[in-house]
């Protein structure tokens, strides 16, 4: 049944709307489509939480990849004892992680990533880590640790892929650059998935704080389990991964 490009009336079978006279190019129901209008939502789900997107990322992006609804209240990731599974990740455990929902009064649409004791671990991308004892993170490819505990100076284990890891200790600046230019960074990270200034050590407090400055590939914290938001990116072994929540409902304004 055509429809009104003016008024959007349904028009039985004159070539003229009789709302408002004009006339009526041929169009279906099903090609038309009506303009957002302001103040009217489009239809979402009010009596269930909203349906997230996980998608395993292709190699070569961060946005593009295989992907899944979680239309069910966790699911497991691992190489072989999950409910999604890459066996060809053999940095990957069994079961690596879980997603969970656990929703709260308030908080309907609460979705948390759960470590499940994994040998390599589960990380995800920060702008920043406040730096704590045995933390553990990576810049692009790179494991790094951080280490205070008795010492006055703290210790920095930067790991190779064989495991081994050359030990720097943090003299007494205030704020100290990583990247993989030796002469544009305080600290050496030499790798092709550091930038040449990738990341920022700065001393807040007792503490340090490192913070991400950019770069392409990012920092990775490491987590027992971590709050998944909008959109988080997150790895378990060399596999890559986002979460995307839909957004809630903008609330209208409200009249003067």
């Amino acid at each position: 049944m055509p429809v009104c490009s003016q008024c959007q009336t349904w028009i039985e079978s004159s070539s003229v709307c009789t709302r408002c006279g004009a006339s009526q190019a041929e169009m279906t129901a099903v090609d038309f489509k009506v303009a957002p209008r302001a103040g009217v939502q489009p239809l979402r789900p009010s009596r269930r939480p909203a349906v997230p997107l996980l998608t395993a990322l292709d190699d070569d992006s961060e946005t593009d990849g295989e992907t899944l609804r979680l239309r069910t209240a966790a699911l497991s990731i691992g190489r072989h004892a999950a409910d999604w599974t890459f066996g060809n990740d053999l940095d990957m455990s069994g079961t690596h992680a879980k997603i969970v929902h656990c929703p709260e009064a308030d908080q309907p649409d609460r979705w948390r990533l759960l470590d499940q004791g994994s040998s390599n671990g589960t990380f995800v991308r920060v702008a920043r880590i406040e730096l704590s004892h045995s933390e553990t993170f990576m810049l692009g490819g790179v494991l790094l640790r951080w280490e205070t505990g008795s010492t006055p100076r703290p210790r920095l284990h930067v790991f190779n892929p064989a495991g081994m890891s050359r030990v720097i200790r943090i003299a007494n600046q205030s704020a100290l650059t990583l990247g993989s230019d030796s002469s544009a960074a305080d600290i050496a990270v030499d790798d092709s998935t550091v930038d040449a200034r990738h990341a920022t050590l700065q001393r807040h407090g007792s503490g340090w704080i490192l913070e991400d400055l950019s770069s392409r590939n990012g920092i990775w914290q490491r987590v027992s389990e971590y709050p998944l938001s909008t959109s988080t990116h997150f790895m378990l072994g060399e596999q890559r991964f986002l979460f995307r929540l839909p957004e809630p409902p903008a609330m209208p304004r409200a009249t003067p």
